[in-house]
């Protein structure tokens, strides 16, 4: 009999967001498949090379320029270390993107946040899916593809999933907990108050209820006529109108990404 198949988390914003994303990806793996074992890692690279398969999660971009952000070398390093299948998320997948393929990264004109939906291609990764799947995003950044084979697609050409070799590339965010779109609004909501950043924030898109929208943009107006942390205290908490549609979609291409993984691993 078999063992036990070892999933490795590699958590880039384990620092800045104290592993949630670590956790995110092992509820992931674990409600696509509850016997396979998964780790989060920091970078003990004799750890790393010992798993049957990775995980890279993304982390906020903090440079312009993706080959000058502190993640690109992790990135370098992870596909040198290991031969074993990876999946890169978001920041990470744009780096290994960059790495293997030379791809840029392009900026996007709107932080792309919301859930959307995708049209579904067939193959391995895909299969046992409806023609259409929603997947979330929260992003400024993209990737246009070339040599790289896309599995989910928006209607604006937008991706979501891509497969390549032994690597699965991952725009969205398939892994998100049912109110994670809201909390980072919220954060980025608070950050605009204290000018930490310049712009309003956009509301995460097919992601609330009417009645929802209309909660958010009354703060909104009253967050632009008076920008002050003190705002941020009317904040609506409205976690209760968000759902996870995307969750069942995620969880079966998770359940196909392992089935690979113990193909790989046990023949």
């Amino acid at each position: 009999m078999a063992s036990r198949n070892r999933v490795g988390i590699v958590d880039l914003m384990a620092v800045s967001a104290r592993g949630l994303a670590g956790r995110q990806f092992s509820t992931w793996i674990s409600a696509a498949d509850p016997d396979t074992e998964t780790q989060v890692v920091d970078s003990d690279w004799t750890e790393i090379e010992s798993f049957d398969a990775l995980v890279v999660t993304g982390a906020e971009p903090s440079t312009a320029d993706l080959r000058q952000d502190p993640c690109h070398a992790v990135v370098g390093r992870i596909l040198e270390s290991t031969s074993a299948p990876v999946v890169f998320s978001c920041l990470s997948a744009h780096s290994a993107l960059n790495h293997l393929y030379a791809l840029p990264r392009r900026r996007l004109p709107a932080k792309r946040i919301g859930v959307f939906e995708h049209a579904v291609a067939p193959g391995p990764l895909t299969a046992g899916l409806s023609d259409v799947v929603h997947v979330p995003h929260s992003r400024w950044n993209t990737v246009d593809l070339m040599g790289v084979t896309a599995q989910m697609v928006t209607v604006d050409g937008d991706w979501a999933y891509a497969a390549a070799d032994r690597y699965m590339f991952v725009q969205g965010h398939p892994e998100y907990f049912p109110d994670t779109l809201f909390r980072e609004y919220r954060r980025d909501v608070r950050r605009y108050l204290s000018r930490e950043s310049d712009d309003f924030p956009t509301i995460p898109s097919g992601y609330f209820t009417v009645e929802t929208l209309a909660e958010l943009a009354d703060f909104s107006v009253r967050a632009r006529r008076r920008r002050s942390p003190d705002t941020f205290a009317a904040f609506p908490d409205v976690r209760r109108a968000t759902g996870d549609g995307w969750a069942g979609p995620a969880v079966k291409v998770a359940a196909n990404w392992l089935a690979a993984v113990r193909g790989a691993v046990n023949v």
